[in-house]
């Protein structure tokens, strides 16, 4: 939105984003983009995807295509719900509840090679694609096969920690190879964003913020100096240091 949540009315994550509310994939639509998001929404509080036994309820009003994402395959662990499936076929009943047993960095990774093989079938029409990775974060994952290249030495929450920045990594680096396979390496605006410090103790005791202090939660420079890392090779000059806010 490109503003502080606040503003719209999301004081704390228990509630959802009204949609009047305009968003970036909103404005983007107006100039021809097919925009597209996989992995964490977290704006459905209200109706959030949740397992009842094997029922899932959701609100659809509150889910990505009614903020302006053309495509989508949303959830945050095992479960999504989804515009395509994996293979590219359109769901006929979107929003369409997908299960998926494998590691949820594994699959929002699929999720999103899949839109950007839908988008090289034509190359003249821009595209945005949001892909929210849900890790690091809690519950923990020992991820493989990167949790068995993680030092057997180090605390189990650590290696887990490790081995879901490992699945992002491989991750952002199928992206990147599928970019230059369809020829749009050059030609695509890269963010990678962190959204907050990591948290420090019981609940996720697996990275380290130092030298900063502080923690996610936190004002200070622990809870909210995030990494923000462009790549546009045609455009931004490698290891270019931006200072401004």
């Amino acid at each position: 939105t490109g503003m502080y949540q606040n503003r719209f009315g999301v004081e704390h994550n228990n509630l959802a984003m009204k949609q009047e509310v305009v968003t970036l994939p909103e404005r983007l639509k107006q100039s021809g983009y097919v925009t597209g998001i996989s992995g964490k929404w977290h704006l459905d509080i209200e109706g959030e995807l949740k397992e009842k036994g094997r029922k899932t309820t959701f609100n659809p009003e509150l889910l990505p295509h009614k903020q302006g994402f053309d495509e989508y395959f949303t959830g945050f662990m095992n479960d999504y719900l989804a515009s395509h499936a994996l293979d590219g076929t359109p769901f006929a009943d979107a929003p369409h509840a997908v299960r998926d047993e494998r590691c949820r960095v594994v699959i929002q990774t699929d999720a999103a090679l899949s839109f950007i093989d839908r988008r090289a079938k034509k190359p003249e029409q821009p595209w945005f694609l949001y892909l929210a990775y849900m890790a690091p974060h809690v519950p923990p994952e020992s991820a493989e096969p990167w949790f068995s290249q993680t030092p057997a030495t180090l605390p189990l929450i650590r290696r887990q920690a490790l081995s879901l920045l490992g699945a992002i990594d491989d991750g952002i680096g199928r992206v990147r190879a599928r970019l230059k396979e369809i020829g749009q390496a050059e030609n695509t605006l890269i963010l990678f964003i962190g959204d907050n410090g990591a948290p420090l103790g019981k609940v996720w005791d697996g990275s380290i913020n130092l030298p900063l202090k502080g923690q996610k939660g936190m004002l200070s420079e622990g809870g909210i100096r995030t990494p923000f890392v462009a790549a546009w090779p045609s455009h931004i000059p490698p290891g270019r240091v931006y200072d401004k806010p």
